[in-house]
This record gives structure tokens, sequence and C-alpha cells, in this order.
């Protein structure tokens, strides 16, 4: 079957609205939670990502999309899954109701939820310049001492955060609304953290993982992803845009004004923090996704808007800083007139 096709599929039949016709879940900011198919669950670690129309147990480890989802549920295979889907003969609930015995959605951030995120990034940091292997692992991958603490850079240990905020007299139970802490354990734990902050106030944490056994190379906590950089191009007439937030950094260490899309899809809401911009050049992956996002973009973007292809044998821009590649992307940079 055709991509187009599949992708068809997953829009007909989103995610939450199939998995609500097996489990009760429950709204949690931007996020659905409850109790893992998969594994005897006391306590909802099961979670649904609508933006990326995926799910992850923080229990047993399972993820996966629409289609894994149903043939774990209906035991069955691939093929099986989609001819369900095509026929229509697959139920699903058109509303989700929250269950009164989940947590409540954080509808806005205020102040406590401000000062909470804001703790959360000076542990986390504090963790990682105690951490010679995740500072080794960030040195390889072209980031600076200068940018981690320019960009409060940090790591999540297991344990440690519940105990720190309740030294910072700030509510744990503050923590688990925003998606930080769920029954007392971290969740974005054994990961390097980036945040988003803007005006002094940290608005997202970002977590990426250094470990194969971390399913998700990205987790985000359950609030509206930002644009990550936005307060760096504030007055620039050129900005860069990347996918990943390393190739956002590197960007940066490189003199650009940079933002990271965290992804390959820019919402409604980011247009505006890019309405500045006399130009905009779309350095996307360089595989399919990319291209097919950049070609998305442009028509998001306008005519302002021009593809920044890497050479072939670099993935992304972070993946060209490892190997030398900053005089290249420099050269190329003023071919097209964009330094």
């Amino acid at each position: 079957m055709e991509r187009d096709q599949l992708e068809g599929l997953r829009v007909r039949y989103p995610l939450e609205n199939v998995a609500a016709q097996y489990l009760r879940l429950r709204r949690s900011g931007r996020t659905y939670v409850g109790l893992c198919p998969f594994h005897p669950d006391r306590n909802p670690s099961f979670y649904i990502y609508p933006a990326t129309q995926s799910f992850y147990c923080f229990g047993c480890g399972a993820y996966g999309d629409v289609f894994t989802f149903l043939q774990r549920m209906e035991r069955t295979g691939f093929p099986q899954v989609v001819a369900q889907l095509q026929t229509g003969s697959v139920p699903i609930v058109r509303e989700v109701l929250p269950e009164p015995d989940f947590p409540a959605a954080v509808k806005s951030l205020g102040e406590d939820h401000y000062a909470l995120l804001d703790a959360a990034v000076d542990f986390y940091h504090e963790k990682l310049l105690q951490h010679p292997t995740m500072l080794k692992i960030l040195a390889e991958r072209c980031i600076s001492p200068e940018l981690i603490k320019r960009f409060r850079l940090g790591y999540a240990p297991a344990n440690g955060l519940q105990t720190y905020l309740k030294r910072r007299k700030l509510s744990p139970e503050v923590a688990e609304e925003v998606g930080l802490l769920r029954e007392r354990k971290s969740m974005l734990a054994g990961r390097i953290v980036i945040p988003e902050i803007r005006a002094g106030k940290v608005l997202y944490l970002l977590g990426r993982a250094t470990s194969p056994r971390q399913l998700l190379r990205y987790l985000g906590l359950p609030l509206p992803k930002p644009l990550f950089g936005a307060d760096t191009i504030r007055g620039a007439a050129k900005v860069w845009v990347t996918e990943g937030v390393f190739d956002w950094l590197t960007l940066t260490e490189w003199g650009y004004p940079a933002v990271a899309l965290s992804g390959t899809h820019l919402k409604h809401e980011h247009i505006a923090l890019l309405a500045e911009a006399q130009s905009i050049y779309l350095v996307l992956d360089n595989d399919a996704a990319g291209r097919e996002a950049t070609a998305q973009l442009q028509k998001q973007l306008g005519s302002r808007t021009h593809p920044f292809p890497l050479p072939p044998w670099a993935k992304d821009v972070n993946e060209l800083a490892q190997q030398g590649g900053q005089d290249l992307f420099a050269w190329f940079a003023a071919l097209k007139n964009a330094a």
C-alpha cells in the first residue's frame, strides 16, 4: 500500500479514538493516558500522543501507532489490520471522555508551573555538569560547554527531583501536572534535557535519549510543543529552520539565527514567530521525510522560503558538524547568498 494511503487511514482513524474502544482514557495536557493493555498495570502508564499519533508505555516499553496497537490488541498481522481499516470494520469512540480517577490536565501554565519548570531546569543543569559521561556525549555531538550553559541544557537522573523541589518549597503535585513526575518517578529519567526558554520563562522541556533501551528518541512534556530558539531569531532578516534540537544548537553555535521544529511540522501558531524574517532557509533532514516536509513548509511560508540541501553523506546538520563540516556549510551558505 502507498504511503499516502496509509497516512489517509491514520487521519480517518485517530489512535486515541480507536484505543478508547478498548481502554479508559483520560485527557492529560496534550496526551491521553490510561492503564496499559499489554502488561498488568495498576497505575496509568500508557500514553497516547495525538500530535504524532503514537503511543508509549512507561511500564513495559510498548510503543507504536494505530496499526501496531490494533495488531497487538487483535493479535493479527499488518495486512489484516489495514484491510479492517479500509473496510470500516474497526469501531472507534468519537469522543474520548475524561475519567475522574486520573490527574487533571493543565489548561494553561501559571506562575506556579513556571517556577517549577525553572527549578527543574536548574536541577537538571547541575546534574549534567556533574556527569562526565553525558558531557562527553554532548562533546561528541559538537555541543560546547558554552552552549550548554547558555541554553541551560541538563540531564535527568532517575531520582532526586522530588527532593530538590521540596527543598525549594515547590509542589511535586505541580510537577505531575506538567508531566515531569508520575507516581514519584521522573518521566525524563536517563535523558539529556533541552529546555525552551523565552523572556526568562521555561515553556517546555524535551528529553533526548542516551541509550538504545530508550525506545523513543525524543520525549517531551504533555504541554504545547514550542518552536525551539524563538528568542534567538528576534529581528533576524535570515532564519534557518531545522528538524532536530541538536541541529538548531549546532547552527546557533556556528552563529546562524535558527529554530527547531522538533519534528517536521510547523504549527500555525509558530508562523507568527517567523513573520519578521525576510528569508527562511529550510535545513531539514537529508531523507525522504525531510524533503517532503521541506516541500510542505515552502507551501506554508511562501516565496521567502528556500531549501538548503545538505551533502549526501550527512543526514542532518549535527551529523555534518561531527564530520567537521562547518566550513563547508558556510561556503555553501555564501554561495546561496544566505550567510
